[in-house]
């Protein structure tokens, strides 16, 4: 397999017009099968830092999720640098966007949810969204050099906004923050997720895919359909182990102390730290409905 590491000056700052500061920065690029590369940034150990799917065609690039960096701008000006080709096509498959310079990309597909949150400020990402330009609710084909690109919507789970990409001659699919290698997903509050959705989304992944399609996460490294349908397995057995216990009429703190999630705990994660947010994401669903849209922190860091 090859792998290309892209090292150079590249520009960042947080809007256009402020003083831009630079600073060294690597793509780790891996072709992964046909045309279609991964930004690998499980290997920075940062799960800040997602990763990225890129379709390389003669006519330009596609490119499925700009956000995995800090900033789009990063991304954009090292894959134009490596490639030497445009970018034509950025795929979003949640709640993202670019910054000023995406007015170079012909298209900005997302979901039609997702440009509604973007129009509304809904969303947020650290840095200015600009709205997509292509959206669609379902599925979308996009036809670049021989390849079909089907986009498909995902119902509500890790946002209201999901999609995922898959590159039918490549045999491979991109599928955002709905399925995490390195951990099994959560879902997002403040773009309309719901944690009841999120297996209903990796089993949907599951059944719109061949079984021995590679498979690009959001975090963490590649991985395969296999990998998927566990994750799926694992958050039904979750919800179910908890609803067992609301339908007992048992207490957050009470269900807390029973070491109910232990059996998951290797792929809950982090040694087990991020227990308590998976406990209570379920049980805050599993006794009422979601929770209404509500105004964002101006503190970021109370937004994650």
């Amino acid at each position: 397999m090859r792998t290309f590491i892209l090292a150079g000056i590249l520009f960042l700052g947080l809007a256009i017009g402020e003083t831009a500061e630079s600073q060294e920065t690597k793509l780790n690029v891996r072709l992964i099968s046909g045309n279609v590369y991964m930004i690998d940034n499980s290997v920075a150990g940062e799960f800040g830092r997602g990763n990225s799917a890129v379709l390389v065609g003669d006519d330009g690039l596609l490119l499925v999720d700009a956000d995995a960096l800090p900033d789009p701008r990063t991304i954009i000006t090292g894959l134009q640098g490596m490639f030497n080709k445009p970018i034509r096509y950025v795929v979003e498959t949640a709640c993202g966007g670019l910054l000023a310079l995406s007015k170079s990309i012909d298209s900005i597909v997302a979901v039609d949810k997702a440009r509604r949150r973007v129009e509304q400020k809904k969303c947020w990402r650290g840095y200015p969204l600009v709205l997509p330009t292509v959206t669609f609710e379902g599925e979308m084909r996009l036809y670049l050099d021989g390849e079909e690109v089907r986009v498909l919507g995902l119902p509500t789970g890790k946002t209201d906004g999901d999609a995922m990409v898959y590159f039918k001659n490549a045999n491979v699919v991109a599928t955002g923050d709905t399925f995490v290698s390195s951990t099994l997903p959560l879902y997002t509050i403040f773009e309309g997720g719901n944690m009841l959705g999120l297996a209903e989304e990796l089993r949907r992944i599951v059944a719109s895919v061949p079984a021995d399609a590679k498979v690009i996460p959001g975090h963490g490294p590649l991985a395969s359909i296999g990998e998927v349908r566990k994750a799926s397995v694992a958050l039904d057995g979750i919800r179910d182990a908890v609803a067992a216990q609301v339908d007992k009429g048992k207490t957050l703190d009470q269900i807390r102390g029973m070491n109910l999630l232990e059996p998951w705990k290797d792929q809950i994660g982090n040694n087990g730290a991020s227990i308590p947010a998976y406990l209570q994401s379920f049980y805050d669903r599993l006794r009422g409905p979601p929770e209404p849209d509500f105004q964002l922190s101006p503190d970021p860091e109370k937004n994650r």
